[in-house]
């Protein structure tokens, strides 16, 4: 009774402060999961052979932020999605077992991956929260890791774009 009462009172103190606490399996928000990637397998078998993304940013909450990147891009540079998709693959699975993650915003990017127009794979990119990636082979982490956004600037047309102005800051 104790151990349930002491769990409950840290999930409470968890909510009031705005972290969001992943589960023993390491299974994200199901809110923040992406869509089934298409048949055909995982694009980190062959990021090469990408021909196109499309990325959209997504906010869930429609927040009063500013962005430096645009909403909406499609990239035909093959070289810039390689990057992108390698910077993806590259990312670490996200760890097991309990994550204390902060507040959730809502704001994501949704990049959806072509070779020669039929589509490879829809992957998701949070950044709130754990700054989870979903929609390759397992969940991924991109907390903690400056490259992926500084590929995902690239690829938005703003090479030098702030991780702040790809997630948005409010506007003071």
């Amino acid at each position: 009774m104790r151990a349930t009462l002491a769990l409950a009172a840290v999930l409470l103190v968890a909510i009031a402060l705005g972290v969001v606490v992943l589960d023993a399996s390491g299974a994200p928000n199901p809110s923040t999961t992406a869509a089934a990637s298409p048949p055909g397998g995982s694009i980190c078998a062959d990021p090469g052979a990408l021909t196109s993304a499309h990325i959209t940013r997504d906010d869930l909450l429609d927040n009063p932020l500013v962005f430096g990147v645009p909403a909406k891009v499609t990239v035909t540079d093959r070289g810039k999605v390689h990057a992108l998709a390698s910077a993806l693959c590259t990312l670490p699975l996200l760890p097991k077992g309990p994550i204390f993650c902060p507040a959730d915003l809502g704001v994501r990017y949704l990049v959806v991956f072509s070779a020669k127009s039929v589509i490879r794979a829809r992957v998701t990119i949070e950044l709130g929260g754990c700054e989870t990636v979903t929609g390759l082979d397992g969940t991924r982490w991109a907390s903690k890791t400056p490259r992926l956004w500084h590929v995902l600037a690239d690829a938005l047309g703003r090479p030098h774009a702030t991780y702040a102005e790809i997630a948005g800051r409010l506007n003071t």
